[in-house]
């Protein structure tokens, strides 16, 4: 629900917006930049919908004209691995260079129709991702070993052993 109000919400600001980039050919769109808009800064790609743990490297989009209400029309694909695919997307500009993108992500196929080789980069993903979990038990490991040797040492030195006798 929240998805389609933030797409009807761009849809709306797209409809007020002067047509002053019509000059624009293309755009290229990376994750890490940012761009102030309507006085926030904003990442310029902005996956609403989907898988979007699988960002792309970038999108590229191409002006490829203009519809009948005088809209740019965008073609753009998303240098990103090659099982999935932009679902929809939708191009925001309040001047020349600040644009941003709103677009979803989905796999070209389906589970059943995966083949061997996509089957062994998941198996590669997951098996890095059990990794980098194992490799951070560890340091969490190691730090709270090395914390209680020092509350040991720590409490020794404050409250040494006395020898009880009865």
């Amino acid at each position: 629900m929240n998805k389609i109000f933030v797409l009807l919400i761009i849809l709306f600001f797209e409809s007020l917006a002067i047509n002053e980039n019509k000059n624009i050919k293309s755009i290229i769109f990376f994750p890490d930049e940012f761009v102030k808009s309507h006085g926030r800064m904003r990442k310029r790609m902005n996956c609403i919908d989907g898988l979007c743990y699988h960002q792309p490297n970038s999108i590229i989009c191409d002006n490829i004209g203009f519809d009948n209400d005088h809209k740019i029309k965008w073609n753009c694909q998303a240098i990103i691995n090659k099982k999935y695919q932009l679902s929809h997307y939708s191009i925001l500009c309040e001047s020349t260079n600040d644009c941003l993108i709103y677009y979803g992500i989905e796999m070209k196929f389906s589970p059943s129709q995966q083949s061997f080789s996509s089957m062994t980069d998941d198996f590669i993903f997951l098996k890095d991702i059990v990794i980098h979990i194992l490799f951070k038990s560890y340091l969490i490991f190691i730090l709270m070993f090395v914390s209680f040797i020092c509350a040991y040492l720590f409490l020794n030195k404050i409250f040494p052993k006395k020898v009880f006798r009865f």
